[in-house]
């Protein structure tokens, strides 16, 4: 199968599988087994990956096969079936690391058993995983697709810290003049007591829960997340009057208001003002 990159086609040998993997690492869960002659696959661009793994061949795959995954059995309807906006795990965790997809349409998977509070589903929609190959160490990524330059921010504004978190909260401009107003401060207080005043910024993604570690809570425990599930954002929900168990929603998409505080943590925390589910 030929796969054009900046002009060049490299054709990947059809008698060796194409194995693809949950994460950029060759110890990690295999996702499917393709043929790369007569399976439906392709390179996915957007999805980083550091250069060390670029430069051993390793590539993020978007690709349609049958594969055995889990799901919670609490998204199951009366009738035995996948309720639409379930996500769908490799393995019976609940993590963010271990979500594949949030399954739009249940006529996508079959439901095969039960299993405690788990069920083991076939799912036949678009996946994204990791595969390696010697014929890419060499071969760049196939370049984006030309979008419009984004405006420069105001002298009022702040660049944001994450590329990847899609601010949508810029007002829009006048087409004669550069735009005067700055967004709107807010006051908050975090939920260690702290309190901290800065621009409010809107974000949409998708909800990410964190993992804790030797049985300890996380600071944090709900993230913002982009569609592969990588962590863009920890959120802090202190400020917010929940109606809902956040944990329910694991996976849906979710628009956010809030301050982002970007110091020496590995992950920035967003103090969020309003969480709607859309």
């Amino acid at each position: 199968m030929p796969i054009a990159l900046h002009g060049d086609d490299v054709t990947l040998g059809g008698k060796t599988p194409l194995l693809v993997h949950l994460e950029a690492d060759s110890n990690s869960n295999i996702l499917a087994t393709l043929s790369p002659a007569e399976d439906v696959w392709t390179i996915k661009t957007g999805i980083p990956l550091d250069d060390d793994l670029r430069n051993t061949g390793w590539r993020a795959i978007e690709f349609t096969h049958p594969i055995l995954a889990w799901a919670l059995s609490e998204n199951l309807t009366k009738d035995l079936e996948l309720r639409p906006e379930t996500p769908i795990f490799a393995e019976p965790e609940a993590s963010v690391e271990n979500m594949l997809t949030v399954l739009e349409d249940p006529e996508e998977a079959s439901v095969l058993r039960e299993e405690n509070s788990w069920v083991r589903v076939r799912v036949t929609t678009s996946l994204i995983g990791f595969a390696q190959r010697d014929e890419w160490v060499s071969a760049p990524e196939p370049e984006l697709p030309l979008t419009e330059p984004e405006e420069e921010p105001t002298p009022q504004e702040e660049e944001l810290p994450l590329e990847e978190m899609s601010d949508v909260s810029s007002p829009e401009a006048s087409p004669s003049s550069p735009p005067t107003t700055t967004r709107p401060q807010r006051t908050l207080e975090t939920a260690d007591g702290k309190t901290v005043k800065g621009t409010m910024r809107f974000y949409e993604g998708f909800l990410g829960q964190n993992g804790g570690f030797f049985r300890r809570h996380p600071e944090y425990p709900f993230s913002l997340t982009n569609e592969r599930g990588r962590r863009l954002a920890d959120l802090d929900t202190s400020n917010l009057l929940l109606t809902t168990r956040l944990e329910n929603h694991v996976g849906r998409e979710i628009a956010v208001q809030g301050i982002l505080i970007d110091d020496e943590r590995k992950v920035p925390v967003l103090v969020l003002e309003t969480l709607h589910l859309p």
